[in-house]
C-alpha cells in the first residue's frame, strides 16, 4: 500500500530525532490504522499506540465499531489501544467498555472536554476541569489504562484529574492485567464488525464457491479482468448463511496475486463478513492480509517447514487467524496419532511468534472415505481431541468425504452432522446446498446451541426442501439394484461373450488373472488380450466414471484388476520383446499429492507399449524426480497431480529441467491439469488419460527416436562415411557477421571442403545456411576445384531457411513456402521430390535469386521494426500512441499486423547479421541502399533509448540498484546475439550501477560476458526470480517480455523498490495500471 510508505518516511525522521514510541491517533479508518502499524514495525522496534476517533453512533466514520478496533490492533501486536477525541468523557464508557473485552492490552482514553460551541466566533468545550476529571474517574472504573486529554482540555483538567484519581485510590491501578486470559480473541472481523468462533456456539460455514478450480465461466471471467461472477458468487453464498468467505485465484491465465488483490478489495467492499484468504503460494496470501482492513483468516498452514517458517510470522505481522493442515514434509499423516503430534508440533511453533491456541483452527483433514475405509473416524477423533482436550476450534472440507461416491450429498450432510456433534466448530462447503445447511441448522437444534430453535425455524421457513415419502414399490427397487441404477453400465452389446473385459468392468481381481492365464495356455497372444480385452475394459470404465454411473470405489477396484493382469503377462511379453525399448520414461505422482491410481494405469499402458518406465510412486519431490531422469537418462518426465494444491510442484519440476539444460521432455495429466496450464509453465505435453498418454508420448519421441528406430535418422560425427554415397547433402552452418559487416564463409568452405574430398557419388548439395548473393556460384566451383573424382557431377543449389528459434521443427513443417534455388531442371526436380511429403508451397527460382529472397525477406521485417521504432520515437514527442497506431495500421491488408510492435530494437541471430552483409554486399557492387542503412541506423540508437531517458530523469547511477528484468533478445531462448541488453548494461556498468539481473534461460550466458562481480565502476550479480532483482531497487528495465516478467503485478513494483520507476522497453504493462500502483513509468511510444 503506497500509505504503509509515507508512514515509513515519517517514521525515519521520528527515529532520527530520537522519539522513544509512536502515538498513531485521530484515526477515523482502521484500515489506516493497519498501514500505520506496519509501518512503524517495518521499519523500527519502536512501541506503538493506536487510538482511534468514534462518533455518537460508536462507530469510526468508516463504519468501524470498537470490538473490531481493538480486536485487529491487539491481533497485529500494538502496544496500546484506545480511543481519542470524539466526544466528552461522559459519552466515552461504552466505547471503552467494549473494548475490554477484545483485548488485554492497556486502554488508552483522551476524550475532548466535552461537547464544542462556538462563542464569539471562537471555540470552547463546554465541560470545565472538575467535571472533567469526575467524569474520567468513571472511564477508569469502566477499564481505561492510560488517561489524558484531547481538544479543549487544559493543564488544570489534567491537574484536577490526577488529584481525584489518588483520592480515590485509582492512579496506578491498571486494570488491563485482570483482562488477561478473559477476553476474546477467536474472533475474525472486517472493517466493520466481528465474528466470534465460539467453541460451543452456532456452526459455522466457510462458503467456498469462489474459487476458478472446475469452474470454467469463473476463469473466463476472472481473465477478462470481470469481478462480475466472483461478487455474484459472494452474495448469493451470504444470503444462503456462510459466516466466511474463502477466496482462491489459483488459475492459469492469470497474475494469481494481482487478481486476489483486485477481488479482496472487490469484496471488502461488497460483503460485510470475513474472508478466509485461499493460496498455494506465500507472497499471494501476504499481498491479500496487506491490503485486507479487519482480521482474516489464512487457508492454510502446515507442518511443511519452508511454509510454516514463512506464514507463521505472515499471520503474526498481519493479526490473521489460520487453519492448521496437519500436513508435513512427509505428507500425509499415516495415523491419527502422527497427525495429533503434527497439530502439536505447529501450535508449538505458532506459540514462538505469541499466536496462541485461539488464533488456530484445525483442519480434521477430510480424506475419502471411498479410498480409505477410516477416513471418517480419523477425523472425527481429530474433531473430538482438539475441542475437548487441546480447547481449539476445528474445520473440515466436506467434499473430499463422499469424492467418487453417488448421491454424495446425504453422504456430506450426515458426516457434517456427526462431526458437529464431535465438536466441529465450521466446515468448508456450498452454503447453497440446501439439505447440507438444514443438518447444520437441525444438528445445533439437537445440541441445544442458543437461539438454534429459532434459526432451524427461519432457515427451514426461507429454505423449502421437498421430501419424498411413501413406500417403494419392490419391482422397481429391484430393478433398480439389478442394473446399478444406469440401464447404461451394462456390458456393451459388442462386447457380450468377452469374460476378460467383463471382469475388468466389475473389478474381479482374482477372476480377470484366472482368465487371462486360462487365455494364455489356450494359445491366445498376449499382446492380443491387452490390445482387445484390458485396454478397451479399463476404458470403458473411465467412460462410465466421466458419467457418474462408476464412483472412485468402482474405478479403483477395475484399475487394480487391471493392473494384476498386466503384471502377469508382462514377464511373458518381456521376453517376445526387443531388448531396446522405445524409450525411458520416469513417472511420479508430483510432491504433497498422494494419489497414484491415474499414474499407475499411465505406468501399465506405457510398459505395455515398449517404454522403459521408472515408476517413482507418489507424493515425490521434484529434485528426486531431476536425479532419476539424469540416473536413468530419461527422454520423457511424466507428472501427475489430482489437487490444484499440488499442480505448481510440476513448474518445479519443469523449470529445473530447464535449468539444469536436460534433454528430456516433460509430460503433465490428472484430475486438474489442462492444455492451457501445460502450456503456461512450459511443460512439453498434456495427457488427457492413459490411453492418451501413449499418443502424446508417441508424438514427442516420434520426431527422434522412433526414426532412428525405424532407420530414416541417423546420428554420427563421422563426416567422411557420411558424404560417401548420399543423393543429397545439405548444409545449415553459421555465417557469422565480420567487424566490416560481411559474412563469414569459413565454415562453409570447411564443410565444402570435406565433402569435395569425400564423396563417392554424384550428388546434391544444398544450401540452406544465409549468404550473400552469389556465394552459392562460387560454393559449386570450390568444390569441383577440391573433387578428388572428377567425374563426378555435383551440383549446389540454394534452400534457405526460414525457422524461428524455439520452433524449428514447427516452422520446417509448417512453412508458408519452401524456396529452391537451382540452375538446373535435375536439380530442381531432385528437390521438389524431396520436399514432396510436406505437401506446401514450392517456389522455385535460379540461385541468386534465392539468396536475395533470404536477404529480402529479413531485411524487410527488420526494415518494418525500424519504422515502427522511428514512428515511435516521433509518437513519444507529439504525444500519440505508438499501440494505437500499430493496431490502426495492422487492418490494413497491404500492411498486416506482423512485426509493428515498437521496442528497444531488434536483436538475435537474423535481423542484425542480413541487415549489415546485405548493406556490405550491395557498397561492393557500387549501390546504396538507403532504406537498409536507414533501418540499421535506428535499430542501434533505439537499443540505449531506454539508458538515455533514464539518464535525464536521473542525476547519476553510481552506487544505484538497478534491476534489469531480461537479457536475451526475445523470449523463449538463451540467445544473446545483438541483444539490447548488452549495450545498456555495459552503458550502467560505465556509469558506476550496482545490476540485479534477471533472466529465466539467458542468464548463464550472459555471465560469460559479465562473470558476476565488479566491471569497471560498477558491478553485476544475478538472480533467481524477478523479485530478488526488484527489492530496494531503484529503477528498473524490461528489456524481455518473459512470461516470468509480464506476471508480476504492477503493485509489486511500489512493494519492493525503493523508488518504482520502471522503464519498459517492451511495453509489457498499461500505463494506467501502473500508475494507479503508484509506479513512474515510461515505455516506448506511449
Amino acid at each position: 500500500m503506497e500509505v504503509v510508505a509515507i508512514y515509513k518516511e515519517q517514521v525515519g525522521f521520528l527515529k532520527e530525532a530520537g522519539v522513544d514510541f509512536v502515538v498513531v491517533e485521530t484515526m477515523m479508518s482502521l484500515q489506516e490504522c493497519r498501514a500505520a502499524v506496519l509501518a512503524v514495525k517495518e521499519s523500527s522496534e519502536l512501541p506503538v499506540m493506536v487510538t482511534l476517533t468514534f462518533a455518537e453512533d460508536g462507530r469510526t466514520l468508516f463504519g468501524t465499531n470498537p470490538e473490531t478496533a481493538a480486536l485487529v490492533m491487539t491481533a497485529m501486536g500494538v502496544d496500546a489501544i484506545g480511543v481519542n477525541c470524539s466526544t466528552g468523557p461522559d459519552k466515552m464508557v461504552s466505547v471503552i467498555e467494549k473494548m475490554c473485552r477484545y483485548t488485554a492490552l492497556p486502554i488508552v482514553a483522551k476524550p475532548n472536554a466535552g461537547l464544542p460551541q462556538l462563542v464569539d466566533g471562537e471555540t470552547v468545550y463546554d465541560m470545565g476541569p472538575e467535571t472533567f476529571a469526575q467524569e474520567m474517574c468513571v472511564l477508569a472504573e469502566a477499564g481505561a489504562d492510560i488517561l489524558g486529554g484531547c481538544c479543549g482540555t487544559t493543564p488544570e483538567h489534567i491537574r484536577q484529574l490526577v488529584e481525584l484519581l489518588e483520592e480515590k485510590e485509582l492512579r496506578g491501578k491498571a486494570a488491563y492485567p485482570e483482562r488477561k486470559g478473559k477476553v476474546v480473541r477467536r474472533a475474525l472481523s472486517t472493517e466493520r464488525n466481528i465474528l466470534p468462533i465460539e467453541l460451543d456456539g452456532a456452526f459455522k460455514v466457510i462458503g467456498e464457491r469462489i474459487n476458478p478450480t472446475g469452474k470454467k465461466a469463473l476463469q473466463a471471467q476472472l481473465r477478462e479482468g470481470s469481478l462480475e461472477l466472483v461478487g455474484e458468487m459472494a452474495e448469493a453464498q451470504v444470503e444462503a448463511g456462510a459466516a466466511i468467505l474463502d477466496v482462491n485465484m489459483g488459475t492459469n491465465g492469470i497474475d494469481e496475486k494481482e487478481m486476489m488483490w483486485k477481488v479482496v478489495n472487490e469484496l471488502t467492499l461488497l460483503t460485510d463478513i470475513p474472508l478466509s484468504i485461499d493460496s498455494s503460494y506465500v507472497d499471494v496470501i501476504e499481498a491479500a492480509l496487506r491490503i485486507y482492513p479487519g482480521r482474516a483468516l489464512i487457508n492454510s498452514i502446515s507442518m511443511e517447514q519452508e511454509k510454516m517458517k514463512r506464514l507463521l510470522p505472515i499471520a503474526k505481522k498481519y493479526g490473521a487467524m489460520f487453519i492448521l493442515l496437519p500436513l508435513s514434509d512427509e505428507g500425509l499423516p499415516k495415523d491419527i496419532e502422527e497427525k495429533k503430534q503434527i497439530i502439536h508440533t505447529v501450535l508449538a511453533a505458532a506459540a514462538e511468534y505469541e499466536l496462541t491456541p485461539e488464533d488456530v483452527i484445525v483442519d480434521g483433514l477430510v480424506a475419502t472415505i471411498g479410498a480409505n475405509k477410516m477416513a471418517a473416524v480419523e477425523t472425527l477423533e481429530t474433531i473430538r481431541y482438539c475441542k475437548y482436550e487441546l480447547g481449539v476450534a476445528t474445520a473440515c472440507g466436506l467434499s473430499n468425504i463422499s469424492f467418487g461416491l453417488p448421491e454424495r450429498a446425504f453422504v456430506n450432510s450426515n458426516f457434517m452432522a456427526m462431526a458437529i456433534m464431535n465438536g466441529l466448530t465450521m466446515a468448508i462447503a456450498n452454503p447453497s446446498q440446501d439439505l447440507l445447511m438444514h443438518a447444520v441448522y437441525a444438528s445445533d437444534l439437537l445440541m441445544n446451541k442458543p437461539d438454534a430453535d429459532l434459526r432451524y425455524i427461519e432457515r427451514v421457513n426461507e429454505h423449502k426442501l421437498t421430501m419424498v415419502s411413501g413406500e417403494v414399490d419392490s419391482q422397481s427397487l429391484k430393478a433398480t439394484v439389478s442394473t446399478g441404477g444406469k440401464a447404461s453400465a451394462a456390458i456393451p452389446e459388442d462386447r457380450q461373450g468377452d469374460v476378460i473385459f467383463e471382469a475388468v468392468i466389475k473389478g474381479k481381481k482374482q477372476r480377470a488373472k484366472q482368465l487371462v492365464e486360462q487365455a494364455v495356455k489356450d494359445g491366445r497372444d498376449p499382446q492380443q488380450i491387452i490390445d482387445e480385452s484390458l485396454i478397451p475394459g479399463i476404458i470403458h470404465v473411465g467412460e462410465l466414471y466421466d458419467k457418474q454411473i462408476y464412483y472412485l470405489p468402482q474405478l479403483i477396484s477395475s484399475a487394480e484388476t487391471m493392473e494384476a493382469s498386466i503384471n502377469y503377462l508382462e514377464p511373458i511379453l518381456a521376453q517376445n520383446r526387443s531388448s531396446e525399448s522405445l524409450g525411458t520414461i520416469v513417472i511420479a505422482t508430483v510432491e504433497h499429492d498422494i494419489h497414484d491410481i491415474g499414474k499407475n494405469l499411465v505406468a501399465l499402458m506405457l510398459k505395455n507399449y515398449g517404454y522403459h518406465v521408472v515408476d517413482l510412486g507418489k507424493d515425490v519431490p521434484a529434485e528426486t524426480i531431476i536425479e532419476a531422469a539424469i540416473e536413468h537418462n530419461a527422454d520423457i518426465i511424466g507428472l501427475s497431480a489430482l489437487m490444484t494444491t499440488t499442480m505448481m510442484e510440476m513448474k518445479k519440476v519443469v523449470d529445473m529441467v530447464h535449468e539444469q539444460n536436460l534433454s528430456c521432455k516433460v509430460l503433465i495429466g490428472g484430475a486438474v491439469i489442462t492444455q492451457s496450464f501445460a502450456d503456461e509453465i512450459g511443460a512439453d505435453g498434456y495427457a488427457e488419460d492413459a490411453q492418451d498418454t501413449v499418443r502424446v508420448v508417441g508424438r514427442l519421441e516420434e520426431l527422434m527416436k522412433k526414426n532412428n528406430a525405424a532407420g530414416r535418422l541417423h546420428y554420427t560425427t563421422d563426416y567422411k562415411s557420411a558424404y560417401r554415397n548420399p543423393d543429397a547433402i545439405f548444409i545449415g552452418v553459421g555465417t557469422p557477421e565480420q567487424p566490416d559487416g560481411s559474412a563469414n564463409l569459413n565454415y562453409i568452405a570447411t564443410v565444402c571442403r570435406e565433402i569435395a574430398e569425400n564423396v563417392e557419388q554424384d550428388c546434391l548439395v544444398v544450401v540452406k545456411s544465409t549468404v550473400p548473393v552469389g556465394t552459392n556460384d562460387r560454393v559449386e566451383q570450390f568444390i569441383k576445384d577440391f573433387l578428388i573424382r572428377k567425374e563426378l557431377h555435383i551440383e549446389v543449389a540454394s534452400n534457405p531457411e526460414f525457422l524461428a528459434q524455439g520452433s524449428a521443427v514447427h516452422d520446417t513443417l509448417h512453412a508458408a513456402r519452401i524456396i529452391i534455388g537451382t540452375e538446373s531442371v535435375l536439380a530442381e526436380e531432385k528437390l521438389r521430390k524431396i520436399y514432396e511429403p510436406f505437401q506446401l508451397p514450392i517456389v522455385a527460382m535460379n540461385r541468386r535469386s534465392a539468396e536475395m529472397t533470404k536477404y529480402a525477406c529479413n531485411d524487410f521485417l527488420a526494415l518494418k521494426i525500424s519504422y515502427m521504432n522511428d514512428n515511435n520515437n516521433l509518437c513519444d514527442k507529439m504525444g500519440a500512441d505508438i499501440e494505437k497506431v500499430a493496431e490502426g495500421m495492422s487492418y490494413d491488408a497491404r500492411i498486416g499486423a506482423n512485426f509493428l510492435k515498437a521496442g528497444i530494437g531488434y536483436g538475435g541471430s537474423c535481423f542484425p547479421k542480413d541487415t549489415k552483409a546485405l548493406k556490405f554486399q550491395a557498397n561492393q557492387v557500387g549501390y546504396h541502399l538507403r532504406t537498409v542503412e536507414a533501418a540499421v541506423d535506428v535499430n542501434t540508437e533505439q537499443k540505449i533509448r531506454l539508458f538515455k531517458k533514464a539518464s535525464d530523469r536521473l542525476i547519476t547511477f553510481e552506487h544505484l540498484k538497478v534491476a534489469v528484468l531480461g537479457l536475451a533478445f526475445k523470449p523463449g531462448t538463451d540467445d544473446l546475439r545483438e541483444a539490447p541488453s548488452l549495450d545498456n548494461v555495459k552503458l550502467l556498468l560505465d556509469n558506476g550501477a550496482d545490476i540485479y539481473a534477471y533472466d529465466p534461460v539467458a542468464a548463464e550466458n550472459f555471465k560469460k560476458k559479465y562473470p558476476e562481480g565488479a566491471h569497471g565502476k560498477g558491478t553485476i550479480t544475478y538472480v533467481k526470480n524477478p523479485e530478488d532483482a526488484l527489492q530496494d531497487a531503484t529503477i528498473c528495465f524490461i528489456f524481455t517480455e518473459w512470461k516470468e516478467v509480464k506476471t508480476i503485478a504492477p503493485a509489486t513494483y511500489s512493494q519492493k523498490m525503493r523508488t518504482p520507476l520502471v522503464y519498459d522497453g517492451r511495453n509489457v504493462y498499461a500505463k494506467a495500471d501502473m500508475e494507479k500502483a503508484g509506479v513512474e513509468y515510461y515505455s516506448i511510444g506511449r
